[in-house]
């Protein structure tokens, strides 16, 4: 009998209604609740909240009716829970609210609304992200602009160290990075696992739009991570060629060592690509340099077995 009734939800809480099962167990409204925000059913939602379910009623993950259906993209789901008392900071187990919600998912709309209702942007969820660090790290520059306008931190770090600037930076957002420029980010900031600045990353990433908008915006060419390493360090281990290009056009050190005491060219010549390393030969690296190992980069060429980098580097040697 009771299976009949589950093809249809509404029909499912009329029953339990006429048996007494919904207004003696909360349980049940509960997750008819949970269920109906979260597909965005409007009717049910009214009819459940009209009989006495609670508005900020949670499932096994601690969502709330409000945060299921924001992260489902109901808008009008979402107003009508709110305009019942929802709470808008209520958190997930995992310490995520609607807000942060409708940041990691994009729902534009509905972070507006909840901002509205009194949704706190500064609040952390998972691993110590607000809801400006989703936007930076989803590359959502639409809302970043609506929370940096009401005012969201750009200094908030989360748990590992990051702030909003380096994840838009670290996960390529150059759209986001640039509105953060604008609004004064420091274009060297570093995060504090690996040392890392914005410049560094559009090295790694190979991206040359975002390498010029970085130096245009003050950013140092010769920052470095935490072992040492530039953004040519960087360009040449990933195997760049249009980033080393600019960059030595922009003045970078071709012979500064990172921590182990490698220079660009040696990790020109760990990667294997001829192009980088006749461009650092010609803007003046020396092939004579070596590392704390006591390697040049032919000697690391050698181990890896590039035999065309060693070439290119022994007729360098021969015509100095």
């Amino acid at each position: 009998m009771v299976g009949a009734f589950r093809a249809s939800n509404l029909s499912w809480y009329y029953y339990c209604t006429a048996s007494g099962e919904t207004l003696c167990h909360g349980g049940t409204m509960s997750k008819q609740l949970l269920r109906a925000a979260q597909s965005g059913r409007l009717d049910e939602i009214s009819t459940l909240l009209a009989h006495g379910a609670n508005v900020d009623c949670r499932d096994i993950s601690g969502r709330t009716p409000l945060i299921s259906a924001v992260t489902e993209g109901h808008l009008e789901a979402a107003r009508l829970l709110l305009k019942n008392g929802a709470d808008p900071n209520a958190q997930a187990w995992n310490q995520d609210t609607a807000l942060i919600c409708a940041a990691r998912h994009g729902h534009d709309q509905l972070a507006g609304l909840l901002i509205q209702s009194g949704a706190d942007i500064h609040m952390r969820g998972y691993m110590g992200l607000t809801s400006l660090m989703w936007c930076c790290l989803s590359g959502r520059t639409v809302l970043a602009k609506l929370l940096l306008d009401r005012g969201a931190r750009m200094d908030d770090e989360s748990e590992e160290g990051r702030a909003a600037f380096t994840w838009a930076a670290e996960e390529g957002h150059w759209g986001v990075v640039t509105l953060l420029l604008d609004r004064h980010a420091d274009v060297d900031l570093k995060d504090r696992r690996h040392g890392v600045t914005a410049l560094i990353q559009a090295a790694r990433q190979g991206i040359s739009k975002a390498v010029e908008l970085l130096l245009a915006r003050g950013a140092r060419i010769q920052g470095k991570d935490l072992n040492g390493r530039t953004a040519l360090h960087w360009a040449c281990l990933e195997g760049r060629s249009q980033v080393v290009e600019l960059l030595l056009e922009r003045g970078a050190d071709v012979d500064d060592p990172d921590e182990g005491g490698d220079t660009p060219l040696h990790w020109a010549a760990f990667k294997g690509c001829e192009e980088i390393v006749r461009m650092l030969l010609s803007a003046g690296a020396s092939p004579d340099m070596k590392n704390l190992q006591g390697d040049t980069a032919r000697d690391v060429a050698a181990r890896i077995g590039h035999t065309t980098i060693i070439d290119v580097l022994e007729s360098w040697e021969h015509r100095a």
